[in-house]
């Protein structure tokens, strides 16, 4: 459980604010701090400003004369921690210098305050969320980079893998030789991290630099029918040659599968396109007697 560490400071605000605002923040997975004009000011003060994540500053800055006030507001800017600020505009001359961060939220009432958080609370959970996994991989000794997935992914790690997708990896990334991460895992016969990859906006038709071969090319190659169909069916384009001038279908006929050559064929991979020898599918089909596949290539034939 990820806990949000919320820091309410509310001096001359209304203590209805600080219940409302107390009330929102305990709906979700949050500790929450509160100083208040009530609140006796001892030596928790200031390091409850140093640990806090995110700070709700409700109330006028008249009262705020004492002198830690000034200097912890100016502090959690310079952390860029979110601020949100229920201030008057002639309230805010000793923290002006510090306005310019796009860290900084005001507001002319709690409502409005309220109305902002319960829109961006998805985004505070989604970078928490990213951060704690960040923290995770970094104290287990992994880099957080396109290279240590793609190893990971290989690997087969499903922990690992899963904190790089909680940590906010791209998965669209290329590892050093420009390999894409969809690519990495048909090579590995991953197909639950392909589905994953694909949920979270992978391009199903990225061409890796070493081979040219898109990731239903290399289910083919590892002549994995199972991954092969699962990419067909979420429409894999069928029409890329590889870098040596391989159709796919040549590909597939090369690997001897039967069944891979049959679901390429019937959605709609060309057993008439030729290689860089000028031989199709269907040429190699008859030459190494491959028997089985001629007539599905042929019915192919317009």
């Amino acid at each position: 459980m990820i806990l949000m560490k919320w820091l309410i400071v509310a001096f001359g605000g209304k203590s209805e604010d600080v219940e409302s605002v107390r009330h929102f923040l305990e709906q979700y997975d949050t500790t929450i701090t509160a100083f208040t004009s009530e609140s006796s000011f001892d030596e928790s003060f200031l390091p409850a400003v140093a640990g806090c994540e995110y700070c709700i500053w409700l109330g006028e800055t008249e009262s705020a004369a004492m002198k830690d006030l000034p200097f912890a507001f100016g502090y959690i800017l310079g952390k860029d921690i979110p601020v949100f600020c229920v201030i008057k505009a002639g309230d805010r001359e000793w923290a002006k210098e510090s306005l310019t961060t796009s860290e900084y939220h005001e507001y002319t009432s709690c409502s409005s305050l309220l109305e902002t958080l319960e829109n961006r609370f998805p985004e505070f959970l989604l970078r928490e969320k990213q951060k704690h996994a960040r923290h995770a991989l970094l104290d287990a000794g992994v880099p957080f980079n396109p290279d240590s997935f793609a190893f990971h992914i290989a690997s087969d790690n499903e922990k690992e893998c899963e904190l790089f997708i909680d940590a906010g990896i791209d998965v669209n990334s290329r590892d050093a030789a420009g390999t894409p991460m969809i690519c990495i895992a048909a090579r590995h016969n991953r197909q639950e991290m392909i589905e994953k990859l694909l949920n979270l906006g992978a391009d199903i038709n990225a061409v890796s630099k070493d081979r040219g071969y898109s990731a239903v090319m290399d289910a083919v190659w590892k002549s994995n029918t199972e991954i092969v169909e699962f990419l067909v069916e979420r429409g894999a384009n069928l029409g890329y040659i590889s870098r040596d001038g391989q159709p796919v279908l040549v590909l597939a006929v090369g690997t001897g599968n039967e069944k891979v050559c049959r679901i390429l064929a019937e959605h709609g991979a060309d057993p008439f396109m030729c290689d860089a020898m000028g031989m199709s599918a269907l040429s190699y089909a008859k030459l190494f007697k491959k028997e089985a596949l001629v007539p599905i290539f042929e019915a192919r034939r317009k």
